[in-house]
């Protein structure tokens, strides 16, 4: 089958022997070291006839640095570069004996830019001095990487949120896709809160995004492409985004986000900045036909709801200073912000009886939705003598959110508002960066990063909400009784227990971020050896009030009985990179040439959880004891090769082309796919309460009884029926009490593995799922400060696996077809055959035996994305232009692997997160 769309799809297939061929003809010409990272003013200097000069003195000078200047001195074929400056205005100043002095000012650095400044001396004395005032170029003809630098000047002007993600969307083909508190894509005004919302482009996962902070990582551990509580903007200088063809010093090809926090000076300087939204001025594009279709509303209690979403509060504060403490010695910066969003989401209610089996919205009473960020952050700028620079940073990040992940946070489930939670979280960032240019030529530098979390998903019932004093105690969660989720609706009430195995949780993690690197500058080289390293842990907690049971109801009837068991659970994971690479530039020719080796290890500890403990089951009897294990380990070499041509020799059009390999950005989760703390944490037994009425064959006889006799209860007199609470053992495999069938994971509870990953994809060279980025483009200098972008962008991913269950063979199928309704929206109008798959009975019984592997061991897969970019950028006196258009297509093909593991749409396994995905976006369909 072949599809083609612009979702995407997270397995994967290795396509080893063209990597290696690439990978090795890289070696052999690149292996030398990458790109000096972030600012840089490059050129050459000639005299009046043309004739290149060596031995000029170049001094790069501004306000933005605590060092005042930077020199270096022009090569032999008069070029020059002086890289890792701050971002902001420079004069740059050329003298050689025997020539008059020039300066060129008003050159403007943004994030990642390097400016080309060229310089003709005239012959005379040193002490003449021509001092020149050009516009800042716009095009960089050296680094064929892609970003964009949106700083203040840009999002402070215009007339919509602040957020990272909001203004990601000011560049054509970026993609949002919405984080796990919210549904709305993309902020606007502040009035959704937190997000924690990822970033894609031209066909990348957004978990391949990454989030920094002045370099050095500060994803959300659990959830890797975004940041690690939310970014409030008035800490931050500039969004520098990072989307193609990137260097060699960036593990993935997905968005990589860097925040650059504000920086003070030797002036004093500071700012105030609020915003506030009226709940009156929040338009509603609630219609008719929306309404017909179900869509219920909210509006202000006491007021008339038409199914829109209404705001309570929407407001922000954010005072900020800096300053020097030593004049160009030590600098400061402190900001301090608090947002308020509250609202009344559409179609989310209180509920009108908390312990009631069906789940009635009470549409008096809409629920508010409300979040309190707030955040301090400082940062000190030293120079420690005259070559060494310090930067420390240090920020706190806090949310309350109530009630959290409730509505359609989780779509397509629906959880009603005292199923959600009291989520507190709490983050602080602790860096510390250090750059040392030894020489002219030679540059040191050094960050690390320590960042810990905490994450708490509180119950909402009201013994909890009093004691912390929320005032939300009238959401009444039922922690005391099982969570209810209603199987045609997909809803959960009454508590989080059926989504999260326990009745609260809470998440402990850890990220320490690690980089460093030397560059070599010459005028025509720029090179940089460097190194990236990240360990993450995390640590998973769950108790239960509801003695770990809960339960699945259709139309309100209980169908199912649901035992959990939820161990503490704790994953690791280290992520380590070497690069190499070189920035040569020949006359108008600039080839950007780099090799990455990639490193990564999931693991998990030795981990034991025992009866009595808070977090043990109770329907686990025996102590939990696992030792710990490597989960995978990965090592691959990322090539990458670009190339930059200026096209006039003026600095006014480049072309660029580029092809590199990236690895996946992994997340922590890999290793919870196979520890078995994480996994067989629930069986579901058939139970229908007691009550043989809700089944019943033609003339009224009970399709089943109601209790059934066992060895503990001999006269079937334990069972009370209609309670709501599933009466039996659900650790005896035989029908028990209200337990009327088998458990659907025999494995539940046991002292066994039934997950692994196949070892020779789990260790070993280039199996790491990974893409192709190829990339051409033309960027050309319309008239001052305002430029035309085209580009054409392909991805090809490779290395796709798939879970196995080895258990389950084609032969446990049954194939059927069903006619599909004719419908406009479905493909030709529908009205066609599908054939779909039927797993056999006796299949459901068998102890699984999963194995997660390359699909080249099971059958084809592949994935292709293209399009083409078209964007402008114009900063003129009274007009400030940013954005484009973008088009593109994405075709995947899985018929083979389909043909050969049917079972990819069904999944005896209790951990969902196990087939990632595949029954959505695949589907069960053999043929079309």
């Amino acid at each position: 089958m072949k599809l083609t769309s612009n979702t995407s799809s997270r397995q994967r297939s290795p396509r080893t022997a063209r990597f290696a061929t690439i990978a090795l003809a890289g070696l052999a010409c690149f292996l030398v070291p990458s790109l000096a990272s972030a600012q840089a003013i490059g050129g050459t200097v000639t005299d009046e006839t043309g004739g290149v000069l060596p031995g000029v003195t170049v001094e790069a000078r501004s306000p933005a640095l605590i060092e005042q200047v930077r020199t270096a001195i022009t090569d032999g074929n008069g070029q020059f570069q002086i890289v890792a400056l701050e971002t902001g205005t420079y004069a740059v100043t050329f003298t050689l004996p025997g020539f008059s002095t020039l300066v060129r000012e008003g050159i403007e650095l943004s994030t990642g830019f390097t400016a080309n400044v060229d310089a003709q001396l005239a012959v005379g004395a040193l002490e003449e001095t021509v001092t020149v005032t050009e516009a800042t170029p716009v095009i960089d003809v050296q680094n064929v990487a892609r970003n964009e630098t949106i700083d203040r000047e840009i999002f402070e002007a215009l007339p919509t949120s602040r957020t990272y993600d909001a203004m990601a969307l000011l560049i054509p083909a970026m993609n949002v896709q919405g984080g796990p508190t919210t549904t709305v894509a993309a902020d606007t005004s502040g009035i959704t809160g937190m997000g924690n919302n990822r970033l894609s482009i031209h066909g990348s996962r957004d978990s391949d995004a990454s989030m920094m902070l002045d370099g050095l990582d500060v994803n959300l551990v659990a959830f890797e492409g975004a940041p690690e509580g939310t970014p409030l903007d008035t800490a931050i200088a500039e969004y520098v985004y990072d989307y193609s063809a990137n260097m060699a010093e960036v593990e993935t090809g997905g968005v990589r986000l860097n925040l650059i926090p504000k920086e003070g000076s030797n002036t004093f300087s500071g700012g105030f900045y609020t915003d506030f939204t009226h709940s009156s001025w929040l338009s509603n594009n609630v219609d008719q036909e929306l309404i017909d279709r179900g869509i219920r509303g909210n509006g202000m209690p006491n007021q008339d709801g038409n199914g829109a979403m209404a705001l309570d509060q929407s407001w922000y504060v954010g005072p900020s200073i800096g300053g020097p403490i030593a004049p160009d010695r030590l600098w400061f910066y402190t900001t301090y912000s608090f947002r308020r969003a509250s609202q009344f989401p559409a179609g989310l209610f209180d509920t009108e009886d908390t312990s009631s089996l069906r789940y009635v919205a009470d549409l008096n009473n809409p629920t508010i939705d409300r979040q309190n960020l707030w955040e301090g952050t400082l940062r000190l700028t030293w120079q420690a003598s005259s070559k060494d620079k310090v930067q420390a940073f240090w920020g706190s990040n806090n949310t309350e959110h109530i009630p959290a992940l409730t509505g359609a946070q989780l779509d397509p489930i629906y959880i009603a508002s005292e199923a959600g939670s009291e989520g507190v979280n709490n983050v602080n960032t602790y860096q510390l960066t250090w750059i040392r240019p030894q020489t002219n030529r030679i540059l040191f530098e050094f960050g690390v990063s320590h960042l810990p979390a905490n994450n708490v998903l509180n119950p909402l019932d009201a013994d909890t909400q009093i004691a912390h004093g929320t005032g939300r105690e009238h959401l009444n969660a039922r922690t005391d009784l099982p969570s209810v989720f209603e199987g045609t609706t997909l809803t959960m009430h009454r508590n989080m227990g059926y989504f999260f195995n326990g009745t609260d949780v809470h998440f402990s993690t850890r990220n320490n971020a690690f980089r460093g690197s030397m560059s070599y500058v010459t005028g025509s080289h720029n090179l940089k050896f460097g190194f990236t390293t990240n360990h993450k842990q995390q640590t998973e907690t769950y108790r239960s009030g509801n003695n770990w049971t809960n339960m699945l109801t259709v139309l309100g009837f209980p169908l199912q009985a649901a035992f959990e068991s939820r161990p503490p659970e704790t994953n690791q994971l280290a992520n380590i990179g070497l690069y190499a690479q070189d920035q040569w530039t020949i006359d108008r020719l600039t080839v950007n040439a780099g090799l990455r080796f990639d490193y990564f290890k999931g693991s998990y500890p030795d981990q034991m959880s025992s009866p009595g403990d808070i977090t043990h089951s109770t329907w686990v009897n025996h102590v939990q004891q696992f030792p710990g294990a490597d989960a995978a380990i990965w090592k691959d070499l990322q090539p990458r090769l670009g190339i930059v041509y200026d096209l006039a020799g003026d600095g006014s059009t480049a072309l660029k082309a580029s092809a590199s390999r990236f690895g996946s950005r992994e997340a922590i989760a890999l290793a919870g796919e196979v520890n078995p703390f994480a996994n067989n944490r629930r069986a579901s037994r058939l139970w229908l309460d007691g009550a043989n009425g809700h089944l019943a064959i033609a003339g009224g006889l009970p399709l089943f009884p109601s209790c059934i006799p066992s060895a503990a209860d001999p006269t079937a007199s334990s069972c009370v029926a209609g309670d709501g609470i599933p009466q039996g053992d659900p650790l005896n495999p035989f029908p028990n009490g209200e337990l009327m069938g088998p458990p659907d994971n025999p494995a539940f509870g046991q002292p066994i593995v039934t997950a692994f990953f196949d070892p020779d994809w789990a260790f070993g060279w280039g199996q790491k799922a990974s893409n192709w980025e190829y990339a051409l483009s033309v960027e050309h200098q319309v008239v001052e400060n305002v430029s035309v972008d085209v580009g054409y962008f392909r991805r090809h991913y490779t290395n796709f696996d798939q879970w196995d269950n080895q258990n389950v063979g084609p032969e446990d199928f049954t194939p059927y077809t069903i006619t599909v309704p004719q419908d406009d929206r479905l493909p030709n109008g529908g009205g066609y055959q599908l054939t779909l798959l039927d797993m056999n009975p006796d299949a459901f019984a068998r102890l699984p035996h999963d194995v997660k592997t390359s699909t080249n061991n099971l059958g084809d897969e592949t994935e292709v994305w293209h399009g083409i970019d078209v964007s402008v950028s114009a900063r003129l006196d009274e007009v400030l232009l940013q954005g484009g258009l973008a088009l593109g297509q994405r075709t995947t093909d899985f018929c083979g692997l389909q043909e050969a593991v049917p079972e990819v749409t069904f999944s005896n396994n209790t951990n969902a997160s196990r087939v990632e995905g595949t029954a959505g976006s695949r589907g069960n369909m053999l043929a079309s």
